[in-house]
């Protein structure tokens, strides 16, 4: 191999040897403007993309309360509750070792007129887990949910939190609630990120741009998970809109050590040629 040549070869190898990580690869998506008319049930809209990849499933629907609907000319998934109730939605998912999963929607924040009935509500978005299928659409979403960030319109402020397990009541002492986030009426983006790159894993969340915390899980406790959705007690006024729903997988590509030790040789091969040939 001429000198000249020996570095482009050179680099190639080492680029091959590098930890790298590919682009996100889209599970679900729903942008809600699928449907066919303006208040149709969430769980008769199609969504915009599905995903067969990384324990989701190609071709899957919405498993959601009737208290879910949508509305094309806006794009937005709403509550169609006049009363609070426990109305939640729910998508197929049995996360995979060595993704990053990250879990995200938009959703429009409102405390309602009703300040009384505000307090007691709350929305959730997250992942979840079930003996068989989805969970129920109309139980408690912090009953299911494994790993999930909630929502509670209090009267005079908001109250974001997380949680790395199920928990009895939205005011468990399982949610961890950041104090110190000021949140006003608008659009505001809700996000978990669910790491299974490694044997422990790891899960983040995420409002807007700022991190409420991550949890660790310990060494054969992690999650056990069938489903990604969201939900909470909505209704008479106070409850959000969604305008985007979106799952993404990110695979890790490490290497595997035979492949490290074969390019590994390949190189010092490459190395003592060159030098032979300078020689």
């Amino acid at each position: 191999m001429k000198p000249r040549l020996f570095l482009p070869v050179l680099a190639i190898m080492l680029g091959m040897v590098a930890v790298a990580q590919a682009d996100p690869i889209t599970l679900y998506s729903d942008a809600f403007t699928n449907s066919t008319g303006s208040n149709v049930l969430l769980s008769n809209h199609p969504l915009d993309v599905t995903s067969g990849l990384y324990g989701a499933t190609a071709g899957a629907g919405w498993t959601a309360s009737s208290g879910w609907s949508d509305n094309y000319i806006s794009g937005r998934a709403y509550t169609t509750n006049g009363n609070p109730a426990h109305s939640d939605a729910w998508l197929p998912l049995t996360p995979q070792s060595g993704c990053v999963y990250t879990l995200s929607a938009k959703l429009y924040m409102y405390q309602g007129n009703d300040s009384s009935a505000a307090t007691s509500q709350y929305f959730g978005l997250g992942f979840a887990y079930a003996t068989s299928g989805v969970p129920s659409t109309s139980a408690a979403f912090y009953t299911p949910a494994q790993t999930w960030i909630v929502d509670n319109p209090m009267a005079s402020s908001y109250k974001i939190g997380y949680a790395s397990t199920s928990a009895s009541s939205f005011t468990d002492s399982k949610i961890t609630y950041n104090s110190s986030l000021s949140l006003v009426d608008g659009w505001h983006t809700l996000k978990v990120v669910l790491d299974t790159s490694n044997a422990q894993w790891v899960a983040s969340y995420f409002v807007d741009t700022t991190s409420l915390g991550s949890v660790t899980y310990a060494a054969g406790s992690n999650p056990v998970i069938k489903a990604v959705g969201f939900g909470g007690y909505v209704g008479n006024g106070s409850s959000p809109m969604l305008d985007t729903f979106s799952l993404t997988a990110t695979p890790s590509q490490v290497p595997e050590p035979g492949t490290l030790a074969l390019l590994a040789a390949g190189l010092v091969g490459l190395v003592a040629y060159a030098w032979r040939k300078r020689g």
